[in-house]
């Protein structure tokens, strides 16, 4: 397992300043268009390793244009991006720019944890995320926290249930934690985007003390 909270040459706030920093220039957009073939009907190459090998080549984050471009040009010879018409990568773009918010808020929220508790571990791992559908991994007192974060609207809701159906399965290693965020909270970065917050790093951690309580 590699934990990239503790590889990744960024901390929370060097994340929100770039972010915001972005935000100027390189509006961050929630493109809500979906086809079925881009969501489920063919096997794309995985988001987040590009991101995260956008990071370890650049040491920084991208913007969400930087973003998609990277991953076309590191997959620039993939069967199945290159069967696309023009039609379908319109889809598969609206995919990326959708995946971008999500995967940082993951890692921003591992670090954030990580910089201000004193947790046992606190783990962002890829292939656990990718995987087993693990956004955050938390251990402490020999308990493993599978955090599961995402945006509190009716279409992540949706996505959840559709990814918990057909890509992964619980297991008896974790206690499973779903953990929301509304817009009008955390750390704003644009009308479309927020990132988690102090507040919910001491929700986490009440949520973790209250399951140690009830256990021992």
């Amino acid at each position: 397992m590699e934990n990239r909270v503790k590889t990744i040459p960024m901390n929370s706030k060097d994340m929100v300043y770039q972010l915001l920093e972005y935000a100027k220039t390189d509006e961050i957009e929630y493109m809500r268009g979906k086809h079925n073939k881009i969501e489920y009907g063919v096997r794309l190459p995985i988001f987040v390793y590009a991101l995260h090998s956008y990071i370890d080549e650049h040491g920084k984050l991208p913007s969400q244009s930087e973003f998609y471009d990277y991953y076309l040009e590191v997959n620039k010879d993939n069967k199945v991006i290159n069967s696309l018409d023009d039609y379908l990568m319109k889809f598969l773009k609206a995919r990326a720019y959708r995946a971008y918010p999500s995967i940082i808020r993951d890692i921003h929220f591992a670090k954030l944890l990580d910089e201000n508790t004193m947790l046992d571990e606190v783990i962002f791992d890829k292939k656990l995320d990718v995987k087993e559908g693990i956004d955050v991994l938390v251990v402490e007192n020999n308990q493993k926290y599978a955090i599961n974060c995402y945006y509190n609207t009716r279409r992540s809701k949706e996505a959840r249930i559709v990814k918990k159906k057909h890509r992964h399965k619980k297991s008896n290693e974790y206690v499973y934690v779903e953990f929301p965020i509304n817009s009008n909270e955390g750390i704003k970065i644009s009308d479309k985007f927020v990132l988690y917050g102090t507040k919910h790093v001491i929700n986490i951690l009440n949520t973790i003390l209250k399951h140690q309580k009830q256990a021992s």
